[in-house]
């Protein structure tokens, strides 16, 4: 039996959870990272998460590949800072300390 590729889409909002119902449909298994689960549907597996706090990252799974979806929350410099160049950053940290890093990051 073929194992399923694991996917996580960090930043499970609008878009990451029309792309996680695609992929869920196509086979693969979603997680979804955000940092209020609740609204998650039942395709996507949740993950609470915050990318702005590394200690919350700790818990995300094994995957194969990340979407990362994030939105920044507001137009001013900080709010990018934060999401772009800092919530990457703390993933990739995460991802790092790994024996199997994931082989792909898109970048949305």
């Amino acid at each position: 039996m073929e194992s399923k590729e694991r996917i996580l889409i960090v930043g499970c909002g609008y878009v990451g959870t029309a792309l996680a119902e695609r992929l869920s449909n196509d086979g693969y298994m979603v997680w979804g990272a955000k940092r209020h689960v609740e609204t998650l549907p039942s395709f996507v597996q949740p993950v609470q998460a915050d990318i702005t706090q590394p200690n919350s990252l700790q818990t995300l799974p094994d995957v194969d590949a990340i979407v990362y979806a994030v939105s920044a929350g507001g137009f001013d410099e900080e709010r990018y800072r934060r999401a772009y160049a800092e919530g990457v950053r703390n993933i990739l940290d995460v991802y790092e300390q790994r024996d199997t890093p994931p082989r792909r990051l898109f970048f949305v």
